[in-house]
């Protein structure tokens, strides 16, 4: 069945982003003029939080990722404009994690996260190829760029975690698709299995339950999965 749901807050037009916390039951949302909205299935409530740093009533701050610790419910939010900022949800604190992204090289704008719920740790992906990993409890920056720059470039990198074999896989510009291995620090270029897709920019989606990477076409007409076992 599909069920409407509508509320009048925070003047938020269209959803550029949206995540599930499943254990708490409450759905984010990220709005085009880049206002956090926690929705709360339980109780059917809707709370708009707009003072996350780095976010702007202006279009120009894009919107860039979301990722939750399922350890401790912590909501990581990325805009483009270097800009980090963590949301917990039983207190309604908020933290700004930016200046941990000063390591990064210079003009480093971020495209997705992801969440390692095996060693908890944040993985980013960058706009021009950049690659890096978060530790929320050492507070520790970790440059990985160099783990992939051999296949990958100056493309754009979108995180995602498959729980199986505790690999980062990555989509990106130019049909770029591979996987890092954080066991034995290094990545793998899977361009080879989807040779038919060309210069197409590539979106990921995670079945962790059989274990199937999907990927998507974010400017042609593609779809197609990837079976991490088979």
């Amino acid at each position: 069945t599909f069920e409407g749901i509508t509320r009048n807050l925070c003047n938020w037009d269209q959803a550029s982003g949206i995540t599930i916390d499943p254990s708490y039951r409450i759905v984010y949302l990220v709005t085009h003029i880049q206002t956090l909205v926690r929705y709360d299935i339980t109780s059917d409530t809707m709370t708009c939080i707009e003072n996350l740093p780095g976010f702007s009533t202006s279009e120009t701050y894009g919107f860039r990722g979301m990722a939750i610790n399922p350890l401790t419910h912590i909501l990581y939010v990325a805009t483009q404009v270097d800009t980090l900022a963590t949301y917990e949800p039983m207190s309604g604190a908020i933290r700004d994690l930016s200046p941990y992204l000063r390591s990064i090289p210079t003009g480093y704008s971020m495209n997705g996260l992801a969440f390692d719920q095996f060693a908890h740790v944040l993985y980013i992906g960058g706009e021009v190829g950049q690659f890096a990993r978060f530790d929320p409890y050492a507070e520790t920056m970790q440059v990985l760029t160099d783990r992939i720059s051999s296949f990958w470039g100056a493309n754009r990198a979108s995180p995602a975690y498959e729980p199986l074999g505790r690999r980062i896989y990555l989509g990106g510009d130019g049909g770029k698709f591979g996987f890092y291995d954080p066991a034995t620090d290094t990545a793998t270029n899977l361009v080879s299995a989807i040779p038919f897709w060309g210069s197409t920019n590539i979106r990921l989606g995670i079945d962790p339950v059989h274990h199937v990477v999907y990927l998507g076409g974010l400017n042609a007409s593609k779809f197609a999965k990837y079976d991490v076992v088979t």
